[in-house]
């Protein structure tokens, strides 16, 4: 890795510590609340001019949560930029020179398959998330999620919900439907992770609005963010391996 690369990587591990720091005081310990518990009470009772559904402090904690995010997805982005632009991503560069060649990129002599299978399997892994979350989405207010909130039933909820969920579903399975042919369908598979980042951004803007998730979404939200980049790069990449390079005389 040349010196650029190593300080845009060191930049950004530096950013991505302090936003993991930082998410872990949001939600653990109290270094970040006020040192005079009557603003903390009052934070709690008065609610912000933009919405009437949540409170000043629940908003301030969605704001370090979605900044923390903000923070860590970037420092993602841009460590797997640095070292894709050293050719040193995912590992695969092969360290032992070969007489007369140098020092040769794994991926140069074995071909797509070192990439290939790992974004497979793991695309199928992911990609059951949305198929099961889909169906029980499509079950409306009786989803068990929604069910513990004890929410009120209300036919214009309902009714959105059992249709995101049913988006939901169809976006999980054409995910499995692309997965034996990654390498063929790249505009199938940036249009399905273009979605998942808008959701992600959506999750944000609810954070900082409303108050943050429980802890899954949050998880959810960094995969979303941060994911929908690096799973672009890394079909790209495995797109460019398979196709064939013109023969040379």
């Amino acid at each position: 890795m040349n010196a650029a690369c190593l300080l845009i990587a060191a930049s950004a591990a530096v950013l991505g510590a302090l936003g993991g720091i930082h998410l872990l005081y949001t939600y653990h310990g109290n270094r970040l609340e006020p040192r005079d518990p009557a603003v903390r009470a009052a934070m709690e009772r008065s609610c912000p001019v933009i919405t009437r559904q949540t409170t000043v402090w629940r908003a301030a904690k969605g704001f370090h949560a979605s900044h923390s995010l903000g923070l860590i997805a970037f420092a993602a982005v841009y460590g797997y930029l640095a070292s894709w632009r050293s050719g040193e991503a995912v590992l695969l560069r092969d360290p032992v020179p070969r007489r007369g060649t140098g020092v040769r990129p794994l991926r140069d002599r074995v071909g797509p398959v070192v990439n290939r299978r790992p974004l497979q399997v793991l695309c199928a892994v992911l990609a059951a998330i949305p198929v099961g979350t889909g169906l029980l989405t499509m079950m409306g207010l009786a989803d068990p999620i929604y069910a513990a909130a004890g929410l009120p039933a209300h036919p214009l909820l309902d009714s959105n919900l059992r249709f995101f969920g049913g988006l939901w579903l169809v976006a999980g399975l054409a995910m499995c439907w692309l997965i034996p042919r990654i390498e063929r369908e790249t505009a199938l598979f940036r249009t399905l992770w273009l979605m998942i980042f808008a959701g992600g951004l959506g999750r944000l803007v609810s954070m900082a609005l409303v108050g943050p998730p429980p802890w899954p979404f949050i998880g959810f939200t960094l995969l979303e963010i941060a994911g929908a980049p690096l799973f672009i790069a890394w079909q790209a990449r495995v797109a460019r391996s398979a196709t064939p390079s013109p023969r040379t005389e």
